[in-house]
């Protein structure tokens, strides 16, 4: 997921999703991080926050999503302290 990642922010979309196809739910919340990650620089928020509500479930926290310095623009989406909210209740 590092390689999509790099290949994300070089502007490779297509190879960089390509990358992230075969990862799903039961994956470590690290590599679920990285999926939102992808999503996001490739331009699909919903997608990055359907993987992010994944990782939360899989144990990241909001404190840590909060410090990710690559989701500063994501953090500022409404849905982002929508979902923080239902994970901190």
């Amino acid at each position: 997921s590092q390689l999509a990642t790099f290949l994300a922010k070089a502007g490779n979309k297509p190879k960089a999703l390509e990358e992230i196809a075969g990862i799903h739910s039961g994956q470590p919340p690290q590599v679920l991080v990285r999926a939102a990650l992808v999503e996001e620089l490739c331009g699909d928020r919903a997608k990055a926050f359907t993987w992010l509500r994944l990782a939360i479930e899989a144990g990241t926290s909001i404190k840590e999503l909060n410090s990710e310095p690559e989701f500063i623009a994501l953090r500022k989406d409404p849905e982002y302290h929508r979902i923080a909210l239902t994970f901190t209740r």
